[in-house]
Parts: C-alpha cells; structure tokens; sequence
C-alpha cells in the first residue's frame, strides 16, 4: 500500500472521529438545553401553582387557629356556605357588622360582607366552621354563659335556636348550609 493511500485511510478515519464528536457535542448541548427548559417550565409552574395547591394566597394573618388565618382564593375553594345568625339582646336584635372577616388584603374563610346576618363560610379546604370560629374572627366573646359583654346571671338566661329547635351546643356548633340560628339573651 502506497503512503498516499494510508495517509487517505487515516484522514478519512480522522474525519470519522471529528464528525462523532461533532455529534456528542450537539447531543450533549441538545441534552442541556432540554434540562434548562424542563427547570425553567417547572419554576413557572411552582409559581403559578403553589397559591393554589395550599389553598390560596400563602398570605396570612395573626390568630389563635390557623384555619381562621388563611386568606382565602375564590378560585379555589373546597366548601362554600351560608348561615343566617340572628342575636337578640333584652328583645333588641343586635346587627352583625359588614366585613367581619374582610379586609383590604384578607379575606378570611369565616366572614360577612353585609350586616344581614348573613355568614359566609368560604374555605380552600373541608373543615367544620362553628360558631366559636365567626365570634373569634369578629372579636366578640360567646360561650353558654356569655355573649359579647353580657354574661348569663340570675336574671338573664341564654338560648339559641338552630333551624326552630333548642340547640345547647352553643359556640360548639358547627355550621350547615342554609342554618337559621338564633341566640337570645334576656329575661327568663
């Protein structure tokens, strides 16, 4: 074999090698700009998602329970109810205020947006809401032996009623749709 025939096998062979490591190169690069994509495209989802999969805005305020500190997302909200609450004082009934539960940054599963009496129980996840949980976020005081500022005494007794019947569950009752409650204090 003549030299300019081995020196023709060993270029051709040498542009074998370069053209495989061409392509390593481009799989290598290809691979990398997969990964970069993939990471980028995961990133965007966790910021778009994650609101939503901890049940809302992850903004939340100061409380005793956390499931009264959750802002709520009306995007995503597992339950949605409403409770009529009535409270009647010496035989004067007392308006529950607008925006119990509302601010301009917040608003909180347990709320009011008027003063009909009117709860709005909206919440990104299942949980039973009772009363103890509305006069928490409103900021008043209720048990068996109070309400508000008036306590249950010799003269004054506390009822309340759920949907016409004796209900003694008190701040204990838990919330179902469409529930008419009455709590009276006064005179026996």
């Amino acid at each position: 074999m003549s030299s300019k025939g081995s020196k023709q096998k060993s270029s051709g062979s040498e542009k074998k090698r370069k053209i495989e490591q061409e392509k390593k190169q481009e799989t290598t690069i290809g691979v990398a700009i997969v990964l970069i994509a993939v990471v980028v495209l995961a990133a965007a989802a966790w910021v778009y998602f994650a609101p939503a999969l901890s049940g809302g805005s992850t903004q939340t305020t100061a409380g005793e329970d956390p499931t009264l500190t959750t802002c709520i997302n009306e995007g995503s909200l597992a339950e949605h109810i409403h409770v009529h609450l009535k409270i009647v004082i010496n035989g004067e009934q007392v308006k529950i205020p607008a925006n119990v539960g509302v601010t301009s940054s917040c608003t909180l599963p347990v709320h009011t947006h008027d003063d009909t009496g009117e709860i709005h129980i909206e919440s990104p996840f299942v949980y039973p809401f009772n009363l103890k949980d509305f006069f928490l976020v409103w900021g008043q005081p209720f048990n068996n032996t109070q309400i508000m500022q008036y306590k249950v005494d010799s003269t004054h007794l506390l009822k309340m009623t759920v949907n016409g019947q004796q209900n003694t569950e008190f701040e204990n009752y838990v919330f179902h749709d469409g529930d008419e409650i009455v709590i009276t204090y006064g005179p026996p």
